[in-house]
């Protein structure tokens, strides 16, 4: 069985590591660049956002991305989605590891941090 997918997302993969920045720290770079349309992929849909404010001035939002097996996307990879750029939390919740070899595919945690 297999689920059509429907939307699309772009993703940017992280290196992390390779550049220095103003104050001399080591950043991540983004293969495209974080200011380009990321490599198209097709996937399922995103869950509603829910978002929080800390301290007046900076709006968090979580939001969860459903994705079908094989998609690449890992830790700290940021994904453009239609109302913004989000960062990959943690690693893909593959559903996939069922005893029946039923392969629905994974979930992405992102967050946007804005403010």
């Amino acid at each position: 069985m297999t689920f059509p997918c429907m939307f699309e997302v772009g993703l940017h993969t992280c290196t992390e590591g390779l550049v220095l920045d103003d104050y001399g720290v080591l950043g991540a770079v983004f293969t495209p660049d974080r200011g380009e349309p990321g490599a198209r992929y097709l996937v399922y849909g995103a869950a509603p956002a829910g978002s929080t404010e800390k301290h007046e001035d900076r709006v968090i939002v979580d939001k969860e991305l459903f994705v079908p097996p094989g998609f690449p996307a890992t830790a700290y990879d940021l994904i453009d989605l239609p109302d913004g750029q989000y960062q990959v939390i943690g690693q893909p919740a593959d559903y996939g590891d069922g005893p029946f070899g039923f392969q629905p595919g994974s979930v992405l945690h992102l967050k946007k941090v804005t403010g």
